[in-house]
Order: structure tokens, then C-alpha cells, then sequence
């Protein structure tokens, strides 16, 4: 495809091509149009005689059922007993035989028939509105039959056409048009005049009437009829608007997208069928001139080549069919049917030009047509698959359906088929199909790299004007045709008692008068039924573009109502901009939050697309809010700085409407363009700053209710920590055989830092360890549950209380934060010896009382917090004692959450009101000595909130 390859590489010189072509194109066009149009136009179609034997004289004659009836002065006898009568001999012996044929056949053309004919009717309905009869010739006079040598029957006349106008009737018989006798084309079948007195009526003023001699129902008239200095039908008019179409969308495609080769075959084939078509108003046959005959010939090569361009286009568009394009042959197969079909008629058209109408050249075109469609069918949906596959398909059918209605009369006339005047007249204006198809197509799916739109606006102002002066036309027209309407109405008259109908007709004034009163209601119902009509098109264009107008009163009543619901932030967003855009009727709205204005909810901006209808968010900068700051009201992103601007515009926001209270900020809303694409008016920017009054407050009302949200659920969560903590705590105190032990633990917050355990009951001892995490609440009680596990851990190892402090020092060094640690203090019962070795690592001291003496002794032997130093230090400086008991002996390990609890005054519990409760109920089981203890503290610190996490265990021997 050497060919392709150089348009590929010279894309501006096709482009020039183009420009070229088109200029002379529609140069060419436009003086054909303006030719056609200026030339003496009557507005007739001039038709072939029926027959040369015309009835100038009505006569009567009998049916075979015995009743009269009559053939009609101006219709014609087509035929006599199957014959029909071609030269005047032969009228001569049908005149003979009058006298010695008692009854003869006849094929009549009655002249009321005449009526009955539409646009493009040719003369085969002559014989099928024909009537056979059979008549005595006694019955017809010799006067009654005319002989006519030649002249033209008036077919369909154009209404307020010049012969209209003048008076011509169809089933007029023109004999002479200015005192020349009418000729005919000498092919009886077909229609119009001889080419030289063709010529010379086209050749007549227009400015002086023209005379014409006219037969009337059998009598001789002369009518003066004044031709139109310009004038075209509307048919004429569609045709010529049709191919200027086609031309119109080569030119586009040629000129947009030269560089594709799919744009420029597309482009290539509308040029060609545009020009066919724009050019094949004929001023008469090939044979009328030089002009006429050149016009013809190339509009003849047009139609040729226009279909293997075609076909060929439709390889590489919507996509490239690679299969059919890889085998070259088939390519070839089209484009020599083309050079053959051009040949084969070029030899027609110069030597023996009739042959052009004998349908080999009309076969020989639909042969290519039948090629590409078995092609398609069944060669390339099997060899490739398409991903635009539903618009081929779609643009498939259309040009089919061209092709049928274009080809499908001619076969059928050929095949010896009825003309269909109407399907042929107006056949063509289903190519009217192909340029907007693909206009809509290549917009839909973003062909060639095309992307092109019509404001919506534009559309919507186009079709209303285009609704309204539709609806204005056809009322003018039912008015004009109303207006020519002169019913005979009954003369009735109307009694007390009765209403009389009257034989005799009423008078023209009255009758007039009537037509008149009828003319009005007519009108006034008509015009009733089309503003019913005109209004429902235009509410159904206000809601297809968006233009309908709202009740924002309404709207913002309904958002105050939904407003007044509890919302999280991320809910009132979506709420917000979901509402603001179906009831703005904006594309797409976002909006941002700020609850302390310095920094953005979740640094997320929330929209919602109104086009797609879905919610979206995307990342928003804290310095594209703080630019908002500044503004009050709603206004133009363009008084943003760029950088922020060109953010804003490449998500599709064009307005921005700050969210205040008392001059805080607390959000911005975001406006994209409108979906009917017109400008916000005052009434969107009042709706528009009611709704952020409303949201303001809801704003507000949201971040309370997120905060309390945020509250509660840390609540939850502390309240399920509380529980996992207390029930990682002993459940219940050991069975020791020689100790009674109690324990109790009340963190400060839900959860806290105290701990205790007992890591073993046997009947031989028990080990507790009693600890205090440094800080409160939650991250105490993650470390303090990390020290439980690891004491838990090491006892397993049967250590001793020294033992078990370094090991877990040395764990916890590693893996604790430098700003935290942990006191704890170990103890191992031995009950069989009754003794107990203890260790502390900086926690409070054991409270020992002894009941031989009556007395209590701090034991606090030295030791340094866990995971404050290395193995080394904290080895050196931890010591462990022995201390034997006796029966009644009590041991009280507390936190120091006892010891320092603050009453209002600032005043701590201290040590000596411990001591004093443990002397005053050494006699007291464990429990109960650990209740007043309890109770104590309470009751001292009764009216100030608990400061510290509060530990008590105590073990008695027994």
C-alpha cells in the first residue's frame, strides 16, 4: 500500500487535497443548484398520451346488467378488442368498424383517474387505472373519438406551481406551448419532452406568459401561463441538502484526520456519493447539452467508485480488519468490479448511450455490494474478532439498508415489478441515516481520535427554537389549508317545537358566513391541541437538559429536615453533595472539613458525580483549604492561585462556597458546572448560601457527634480492656495449707498498671509477684501485660524471687521504652519450713507484722526498678532475705496507690494509717483485713477522684 504510505507521511498534503476538491465541489454544487432552480420551472409533470385516442364527447352506453353509464368527454381509449391504434390509418379503420362490429372491447382511461395521481408516477398506471368495457358501436357516435398526432397528458401538478397558478388541471392535454406542437420523447415508456423541444422550453422567458393550447374534457382551451423566475420543490430541496451533507462530512473527516487512513477512504467515499447525489438535479437527460452531458458522466463515475471506497473504508473503519486486509485479492476482487463496471459504461454512455437504463451496470454494482457482504459475513467474523464490534454491526445495517432502498425498485421494474412512485420519490431520505450516524458514532465512541460536543445549552436553545417554530409552521399550515375549506352546509332552520331541514341550498353570503364561524373553531382547537402538544415537547426538553425550574423553598425545607438527623462527618458529606448535585443539577459538587480549621477531615475531599451518579473522594492539601480563607460568598475558582485553581479544575469544580460560622472556617463546598451547561444564576447562589447556613450548622453538630462517637467507642474499647485485664488478674486465691490469703486490685482508670499473681499453690508454697507499670491507663496496661506474661514465662524455670527479677530485667531492658518501667516485688512461701525469701526491684516495701511482739517491720532489702539498667547494674543491686514466720504472722504487699491516695486537702493516706489497721485486725482473717484497708482508703479520699491504680494483697499464716 505504497499509497497509504505516502498520505501517511504527508498528511498536509491530503489535507490540501481536500481543501482543493471541496472548493470545486461545491462550486460545482452551487451552480448546478442555482441552474436548476432559475430555469423556466412550471411545476408540472409532463407525461405521455395514454394512447393517441381521445373522447372529446361524452357518450352513453349499456352494462351488461342493463344500466347506463357513461365514458367521460377527456379520457382515452387505450386499447380496442386487446389493440391499440398507433397511426391515424388505423384510427380510420376503427372508424370503419363502427358500422360493422355490433359490440367492441375497449380499455378506458376514464379522465377521473386523472385525480388520482401522485409525484413521479409514470405512465404504466395509465393501464392499470383502466377500466375494460364492452360496447355496441350503435352506442358510439363517429364525432366522438379524437385522433391526436401528438402532446403531452398533465400528470401531477405542484400545488401554487405556475401552471397551478395559471389555471391547468391535471388531465389537461397540452397540444402547443407557445403555437409549437408539444413532442414527446420517442420511447413511448418513458416520460418528458423531446430533447429539442425540451430545449427550446427551457429556452422561454420567464417574465411574458406563455401561451398553451389545452384540451379540456374534449374542449379546445388557451391558458397563459407565467413561469417562475426561480423555483425548486422541497423534494428538490432535501435532495440537494442531502448531498451537501455527505460533502460537508468528507470534508471533515478529510480535513480533521488526515494522517488515519480510515479518516481519509471515509473521507474519499462521502466526497463522491456527496457529489451524486448534489449533482443529480438534471435539467434533462445526458443528450441536452454539453454541461448535462459531462455532469452525468462524472456523477455516473461517482456512484462507481464511491462503493469499493466505501468498502474499503469500512476495513480500517471503526477498527482495522487485519484479516481481510492482510489478503490483498479481495481488495483487488472490488476494485475491478469498479474498473470494469466503469469501462463497460463508459462504452455505453459514448456510443449507445440507451443501453446505460438495459441494468447490467445496475447488477454489475450490486455484484460489489453482495461481495462485501459475503465478505463480512462470512470471512471476517470468523478470522477476527472485534472490540468495536456493536458499531461496525450498527453501521453494517444502516449502509444496508441504503443499499436495499436504493437498489431494490429498480430491480423490482426491471424484473417487470409495479413502480412505487412514493418509495421512489422519497426513498432518498434515508441517506440522511449515513452522515449523522456516523457524526453520532465517531462522538459516542471517540473515533479517529475525535472528540467534539455541542454545549448542552446550545442543544437545548437549538431544539426549542427549532420545537417552537416546528409547532408555529404546522399551525400556519393547518390555517392555510383550513382557509381554502368551502363546505356546502344544510339549510336548517330552528323552531320553538322543532328544526326544519330545507330542500333549498342557502346563500353564498350565509353559506360563507357558516364556513367562516367553522374556520375559527377549527383554528382555535387546533391551536388548543398544539400548545397542549408544544408544551408536554418542551417539559420533555426542560427535563431532558435540566432546565426545569425548581422550587428551591422546597428544597431547602428538605435539607433543613434532613439535617436535623445525626450524621457522621464522612455521611454529611456524602449526604450533602449528593443532594447539591441532583437538586443544583450540577455535574459534580465535593466538599472538605475542617474542624479546628488547621487541619482537613481525613485530608479527603468528598464528591459525588452526578453524570455516573457515584460518591468518590480524593486526597485535599491543607493548603489548597487555607486559600479559601480569605472569601466570603460563593465564587469563581479563577480568584484562586493557579496551582490550587488547576487542582480544582482538573477535578471539575468551577465555584467555591465557604462553610462559616461566626468567620470560622469549617469546610468549603465545591461547585462543578451545571448539566444543563449554563452559567449559575442568582437564584443557584441564594439556594446555594441557604444550604451552607444549614450545613454549617450541621457541620457542627456532626463533629460533636463524631467526637461523642470517638468517645464512646474508646469508652468500649477501654471498658472491653478493663474486662481482659481483670480477667487476666487471679480469678481466686489459692488453697495453701498454712496461709489465708486475700487480694483485690481497683485501677484508677478503666484499665491501669497494677498487677499481682500467684504463680503457683501448692501444698509446699506459693510465689507471688506483685508489680506497678509506670503511667496510667492504656499503655500501663499493655506493659503490665507484658510483665505478667513474662513472670509467668520464667516461673517456669522454679526460680527464686532474685532470680526471677534479673531474668525478666534483662528481657525487658530490650523491648521497653526508655521512658517507662516497672517496680515489682517477688516473695516464695515455703510452708513446710515456714519461711519466705523476698526480693524487691524498687517497689514499696513488704509490711510484716509480728504476732509474737505485736509489732511490724518494713522489710526492703535494695533493688532497682525492672528495664531501667543492664543485667549488670540491676544483678548487683538487687538482694533477696529470708525471713521466718510463725502462726498469726501477716504479710501485706500493697501499691502505691494506697500509701499516697489524696484526700481534698492534698493530704496522703500514708504508711501509719496502714499500719494501724493491720495491728488493730491481726486477729482478722486476710479478707477482711484487706477489706478495711479498702474501705480506709475510700473513706479518705471519699470526695476526690482515685489518683492512683489501688493493689492490696495479704497473706496470714495459719
Amino acid at each position: 500500500m505504497d499509497g497509504e504510505k505516502f498520505w501517511d507521511r504527508n498528511p498536509g498534503k491530503f489535507k490540501s487535497l481536500v481543501i482543493l476538491v471541496a472548493v470545486l465541489m461545491t462550486a460545482a454544487v452551487i451552480y448546478n443548484f442555482v441552474k436548476y432552480s432559475s430555469t423556466v420551472f412550471s411545476g408540472t409533470t409532463y407525461m405521455q398520451l395514454p394512447s393517441k385516442l381521445y373522447v372529446k364527447n361524452s357518450f352513453a352506453y349499456k352494462t351488461p346488467g342493463g344500466e347506463t353509464d357513461t365514458v367521460k368527454a377527456g379520457s382515452f381509449i387505450l386499447s380496442i378488442d386487446g389493440k391499440k391504434v398507433q397511426d391515424f390509418s388505423e384510427f380510420n379503420k376503427f372508424l370503419e368498424s363502427l358500422k360493422s362490429t355490433p359490440v367492441i372491447s375497449f380499455r378506458i382511461f376514464n379522465i377521473k383517474n386523472a385525480l388520482k395521481f401522485e409525484e413521479n408516477m409514470g405512465n404504466a398506471f395509465f393501464k392499470t387505472m383502466s377500466d375494460s368495457i364492452s360496447i355496441s358501436s350503435k352506442e358510439i357516435p363517429t364525432d366522438a373519438v379524437r385522433f391526436l398526432t401528438n402532446g403531452s397528458f398533465i400528470g401531477y401538478i405542484y400545488p401554487e406551481g405556475a401552471t397551478a397558478r395559471a389555471g391547468l388541471k391535471t388531465g389537461d392535454v397540452v397540444l402547443k406551448i407557445k403555437d409549437r406542437e408539444v413532442l414527446m420523447h420517442k420511447y413511448p415508456e418513458a416520460d418528458g419532452f423531446d430533447v429539442d423541444f425540451y430545449r427550446y422550453f427551457r429556452s422561454m422567458s420567464k417574465e411574458e406568459p406563455i401561451p398553451y393550447t389545452v384540451l379540456r374534457n374534449g374542449q379546445l382551451m388557451a391558458i397563459n401561463v407565467v413561469m417562475s423566475t426561480f423555483g425548486i420543490s422541497i423534494t428538490t430541496l432535501l435532495v440537494f441538502l442531502c448531498g451537501f451533507s455527505y460533502i460537508v462530512m468528507g470534508i471533515y473527516f478529510g480535513f480533521k484526520r488526515p494522517k488515519f487512513i480510515a479518516a481519509r477512504l471515509t473521507s474519499i467515499a462521502f466526497l463522491l456519493i456527496g457529489l451524486e447525489i448534489s449533482l443529480s438535479l438534471n435539467i434533462g437527460g445526458a443528450d441536452f447539452d454539453t454541461y448535462n452531458f459531462i455532469k452525468i458522466y462524472i456523477t455516473n463515475l461517482a456512484v462507481i467508485f464511491f462503493l469499493p471506497v466505501l468498502f474499503h473504508s469500512l476495513l480500517y473503519f471503526p477498527e482495522k480488519r487485519e484479516a481481510v486486509l492482510n489478503n490483498k485479492w479481495h481488495l483487488r476482487i472490488i476494485y475491478s468490479i469498479a474498473i470494469l463496471t466503469f469501462l463497460l459504461f463508459s462504452y455505453m454512455y459514448f456510443f449507445d448511450i440507451q443501453k446505460t437504463d438495459s441494468g447490467i451496470i445496475l447488477f454489475l454494482l450490486m455484484g460489489s455490494c453482495i461481495y462485501y457482504t459475503g465478505l463480512r459475513l462470512f470471512y471476517i467474523r470468523k478470522k477476527q474478532a472485534f472490540k468495536k464490534s456493536k458499531v461496525s454491526r450498527k453501521l453494517y445495517v444502516i449502509w444496508l439498508v441504503v443499499f436495499v432502498s436504493v437498489f431494490i425498485v429498480p430491480v423490482w421494474t426491471i424484473f417487470g415489478g409495479k413502480k412505487l412512485p412514493m418509495w421512489t420519490e422519497y426513498n432518498f431520505l434515508l441517506l440522511f441515516l449515513i452522515p449523522f450516524s456516523y457524526l453520532y458514532f465517531t462522538w459516542r465512541y471517540r473515533l479517529l481520535d475525535i472528540d467534539y460536543k455541542l454545549r448542552r445549552n446550545i442543544q437545548y436553545v437549538a431544539l426549542s427554537v427549532f420545537w417552537k417554530i416546528l409547532l408555529i409552521g404546522t399551525f400556519a399550515l393547518l390555517l392555510w389549508k383550513y382557509s381554502m375549506l368551502n363546505l356546502s352546509f344544510p339549510n336548517f332552520r330552528i323552531t320553538a317545537g322543532s328544526i326544519e331541514l330545507i330542500g333549498v341550498p342557502l346563500d353564498i353570503v350565509t353559506n360563507l358566513f357558516y364556513n367562516k364561524i367553522l374556520f375559527i373553531i377549527i383554528a382555535f382547537v387546533s391551536g388548543f391541541i398544539l400548545y397542549k402538544v408544544g408544551k408536554s415537547g418542551q417539559n420533555f426538553f426542560d427535563k431532558k437538559f435540566y432546565m426545569q425550574k425548581f422550587d428551591y423553598k422546597f428544597a431547602q425545607d428538605e435539607l433543613v429536615r434532613l439535617f436535623q438527623k445525626k450524621f457522621s462527618i464522612e455521611s454529611l458529606a456524602n449526604v450533602v453533595v449528593e443532594k447539591i448535585s441532583s437538586l443544583v443539577r450540577v455535574k459534580n459538587a465535593g466538599i472538605v472539613f475542617s474542624g479546628d480549621g488547621r487541619k482537613i477531615w481525613d485530608g479527603k475531599c468528598y464528591c459525588f458525580d452526578n453524570t455516573e451518579s457515584k460518591l468518590f473522594s480524593f486526597d485535599f492539601e491543607q493548603k489548597s483549604f487555607e486559600a479559601v480563607k480569605g472569601f466570603k460568598g460563593t465564587f469563581s475558582i479563577n480568584y484562586l492561585p493557579s496551582e490550587i485553581k488547576e487542582y480544582l479544575e482538573s477535578n471539575k469544580f468551577q465555584n467555591v462556597v465557604p462553610i462559616k460560622v461566626n468567620e470560622r472556617l469549617l469546610g468549603a463546598l465545591f461547585i462543578g458546572e451545571k448539566l444543563s451547561e449554563t452559567p449559575l444564576k442568582g437564584e443557584d447562589f441564594e439556594f446555594l448560601s441557604a444550604i451552607v447556613t444549614s450545613t454549617s450548622i450541621a457541620v457542627e453538630n456532626a463533629f460533636l457527634y463524631e467526637e461523642l462517637t470517638k468517645r464512646e467507642r474508646i469508652k468500649r474499647e477501654l471498658e472491653i480492656a478493663h474486662n481482659i485485664q481483670v480477667a487476666s488478674l487471679p480469678q481466686q486465691v489459692p488453697i495453701v495449707p498454712g496461709l489465708d490469703i486475700h487480694a483485690t486490685s481497683i485501677p484508677a482508670l478503666e484499665v491501669g498498671g497494677d498487677f499481682y499473681d500467684f504463680l503457683n499453690g501448692t501444698a509446699d508454697g506459693l510465689t507471688i509477684v506483685m508489680g506497678d507499670v509506670s503511667g496510667k491507663g492504656t499503655s500501663a496496661a499493655l506493659y503490665m501485660s507484658k510483665v505478667q506474661g513474662i513472670f509467668q514465662t520464667l516461673h517456669e524455670f522454679n526460680l527464686s524471687p532474685v532470680k526471677l527479677m534479673t531474668r525478666a530485667n534483662h528481657l525487658l531492658y530490650r523491648h521497653i521504652d526508655s521512658k517507662s518501667y516497672i517496680t515489682a516485688v517477688g516473695a516464695s512461701f515455703d510452708t513446710k519450713n515456714k519461711s519466705l525469701s523476698f526480693a524487691r526491684a524498687g517497689h514499696l516495701p513488704l509490711y510484716y507484722y509480728n504476732h509474737n511482739i505485736n509489732e511490724i517491720r518494713k522489710i526492703q532489702p535494695s533493688g532497682m526498678g525492672l528495664g531501667l539498667s543492664e543485667r549488670n547494674i540491676f544483678d548487683y543491686s538487687i538482694e533477696e532475705v529470708r525471713i521466718d514466720y510463725s502462726e498469726g504472722d501477716i504479710f501485706l504487699f500493697v501499691s502505691d496507690g494506697v500509701i499516697e491516695a489524696l484526700n481534698r486537702a492534698g493530704e496522703q493516706f500514708g504508711e501509719e494509717k496502714l499500719l494501724s489497721i493491720i495491728k488493730s485486725k491481726s486477729m482478722m482473717n486476710s479478707k477482711i483485713i484487706v477489706n478495711e484497708i479498702m474501705d480506709a482508703v475510700k473513706c479518705f479520699s471519699s470526695d476526690t477522684n482515685q489518683y492512683d491504680d489501688i493493689t492490696v494483697v495479704t497473706v496470714k499464716a495459719v
